[in-house]
């Protein structure tokens, strides 16, 4: 939250000399955009992976409406060591997490002949995890595997999550075609954890937790950079 407000104090304080010179920017209707986004500060309670690239389309001059997919893969190895002088071998221990979202969402700009866009508006994401992790193992002796741990791997944990945001932020036109906006979200997301799959290489045991629901506000920051075709 701290960064989030860092954030947009510094975009305001650089574009604070073009607040009251008057400067021609791409936003108008029919105005479209390639958008890179970053998260910037936080979602949720999770740490979850919120970059991506999306688009932003102009229905008037204060009214857009975007979307934007999230993608992400982190993989962390262990390696098997054997001790000094020994024969033995083994298989290397892996955490990996995958990760798959789609952002809608519509903002309306507040009318203004600077730099400065200021603008509000509100969304929904829905996100997929899957997580993974293989144990470090001496030959011959079966790989543990296990699916979307109940623990979760790296910070994260698997499941499906819909959330629904409002938004506020503020766009700086760097030049006419490039922008950089900032935004803080206020949401709530509805969680379904997903089964965990324990394989020990003789058996299969699936733990069930459909039932499972983590509701609750979430609150997060971005930084989007636009670049108007």
């Amino acid at each position: 939250m701290k960064r989030s407000a860092y954030t947009i104090l510094v975009l305001l304080i650089c574009s604070s000399f073009g607040f009251g010179q008057e400067y021609k920017t791409k936003i108008e209707e029919g105005a479209k955009a390639v958008l890179f986004e970053f998260e910037g500060l936080n979602i949720l309670n999770a740490d979850e992976f919120e970059g991506g690239i999306g688009g932003k389309f102009y229905l008037s001059k204060q009214l857009a409406v975007r979307a934007g997919f999230q993608f992400g893969n982190i993989k962390e190895t262990t390696p098997f060591s054997a001790p000094a002088n020994s024969d033995l071998t083994g298989e290397d221990g892996s955490e990996s997490v995958n990760i798959f979202g789609i952002t809608l969402g519509a903002e309306m700009h507040v009318a203004s002949k600077s730099r400065v866009s200021p603008f509000f508006g509100g969304g929904l994401v829905f996100r997929s995890i899957s997580t993974e992790s293989k144990d470090v193992t001496v030959n011959p002796n079966p790989q543990t595997t296990v699916e979307n741990s109940r623990f979760g791997e790296l910070g994260f944990r698997g499941g499906t999550t819909l959330s629904f945001f409002g938004l506020a932020g503020v766009e700086v036109f760097l030049l006419k075609e490039v922008s950089l906006a900032a935004e803080y979200r206020l949401g709530f997301d509805n969680t379904s954890v997903k089964d965990e799959r324990v394989n020990d290489g003789t058996d299969v045991t699936t733990t069930e937790f459909g039932s499972i629901r983590e509701i609750g506000v979430s609150s997060a920051g971005f930084l989007t950079l636009a670049v108007y075709l």
